[in-house]
Parts: C-alpha cells; structure tokens; sequence
C-alpha cells in the first residue's frame, strides 16, 4: 500500500482545490470522514493523488452538505449477476491468467509499443486478482445466511451505523440486498480490509502478501501516474517482472482458493452427517 505523506487537513484541502471549489473540506473533518464517508476516507489511506481522484470520480456540493460519489457507475443488477453467474471463480481466474502468460511472451516491434503491453497486462494481473477476491468473497457469502449474518456482525462499516427501532423491521427485510450492495462497494485491491474481512467472516487469513501490496502499489502507479513514482521515477516493466507478477499472484489466489475449497467440503460432510 501507498504510505499518505499528507495529513487529512492538507489532503482535503488540495481535495478541494482540485475539484475547483465544489467541495468545501471545511465540511469534511477526519472523524466525519471516517464514519460518514468511509469510501472516501480509505482513498486517502490508500495514498490517492486528489487529482486523479476527481478526474475519475464524480463529486458535487448541494444545499451545504458535501456529497460525494466515488463512484460513478453504482453497482447494478447486471453487475451482480455477472458476479454470481461466476461461480467457477477460480477456473475464470485460471482462465485469465493464461492469456495473460501469452499476452506477456509475444514481441511487439517498437519499444514503447512493448512497454506500453506490458504495464497493461501488469494492470491486468491486479485486475484478475481483484476479480476473483471479490467473485469468491460475495459467491461464498451469498450462499450462506450464517455468513451473512456473519458479515453484519463483523463488516466494520455497519458499526459505525445507527439505526432507530421504527426501522429495524425494514431493514431485516432488506437485509440480503443491504449485504449485496456493501460487498459490491468494497474496493478489492485494497489488502488489509479484504483481508481483514475474509478472516473475520469466512475464517481464512491471506498467505504472506508482502509482494502483493508492492504490486498493488505499483498498479496505482502505472494507471494514476503514467507510470511514474511520486519521485517521478520511471518504474521498469519487462517479461521477466511481468512473469514474476503473474506467478505471484496465481499462487496467492490458489492457496486462498484451496482454503475455500476445504471449508467447503467441511461444511457440505457436516450436512450429510
């Protein structure tokens, strides 16, 4: 992960100034932040340049309360049931990551043609590991109602809700389609909280992923920086980084994988017993 080198205060305020105005960070103290606008609060963990950050997302200021929209494409009913039609998340996964072995040994005449191929199939190694983190987490909930009820005991977010007695029987009534909506929301790539929730809610820790967070920050480097560090630095990208990317991440996923796959098995001879 990126380390922030800007208090919430500075960052806020170039927040501000990049959105020309139309957010007044005034309205946005750290503590408001963290519970009101926690998606925004975690862009800021994550070392997000505020430049990039308004040029992706969408942000606006109405009748003096700040509302801001992180993302402009809300999660859809075609996009879950992209998510649940993949059930076989780890063969799509696999399926990916061969095509992307390919991708990686063609030779492409021109040199900045070459490394422009390669920073994209890098980009594409933290895609298909972001896509299967979030197509096992959601697939593997959704089939359970104890994981359900799992995740709104433990998921971090809805403990810093209140919620009023009048409300409390629309709420379980919706209940699944809350869960839904919040596990669409998460950002995949973001390691410590994805983590953090596959333990707490499906009782599996991540293998070591030291050189997973470095290839994370690497990828916001390469789509937010032009591929540059925040020195300015070019980062080399070659067959040989972009392999080792690959296998590094494929044996991360499957050591995840394989995990599920136990619990599964566990879970299906303890109905048949």
């Amino acid at each position: 992960m990126i380390e922030q080198e800007l208090t919430w205060d500075e960052w806020v305020e170039e927040l501000t100034m990049a959105s020309g105005g139309k957010i007044d960070y005034c309205y946005l103290d750290e503590d408001y932040a963290k519970v009101q606008h926690p998606e925004l609060y975690e862009y800021y963990q994550m070392g997000y340049d505020v430049n990039d950050l308004v040029s992706e997302k969408l942000m606006s200021y109405e009748g003096g309360d700040v509302e801001i929209w992180l993302d402009p494409d809300e999660p859809d009913d075609n996009q879950l049931d992209a998510i649940l039609s993949n059930t076989e998340f780890y063969h799509t996964f696999s399926e990916e990551i061969k095509s992307l072995r390919v991708l990686n040994s063609i030779l492409i005449s021109g040199d900045k043609t070459q490394k422009s191929l390669k920073r994209q199939i890098y980009i594409g190694a933290i895609t298909c590991l972001e896509t299967y983190l979030s197509d096992a987490f959601i697939n593997t909930v959704l089939s359970d109602q104890e994981y359900i009820k799992s995740f709104f005991y433990s998921f971090k977010d809805f403990k810093k809700q209140k919620l009023g007695m009048n409300e409390l029987f629309n709420y379980l009534d919706k209940a699944e389609e809350i869960a839904k909506k919040t596990m669409l929301e998460i950002i995949y790539h973001n390691l410590p909280k994805v983590s953090e929730m596959y333990k707490a809610i499906l009782n599996i820790s991540f293998p070591e992923s030291g050189k997973i967070y470095k290839y994370i920050a690497t990828r916001h480097d390469l789509v937010h920086r032009n591929g540059k560090t925040k020195d300015s630095k070019k980062i080399l990208i070659d067959e040989s980084i972009v392999n080792e990317v690959i296998n590094n991440i494929e044996n991360f996923v499957t050591e995840i994988d394989q995990m599920l796959q136990e619990k599964k098995k566990s879970s299906e001879v303890g109905e048949t017993v």
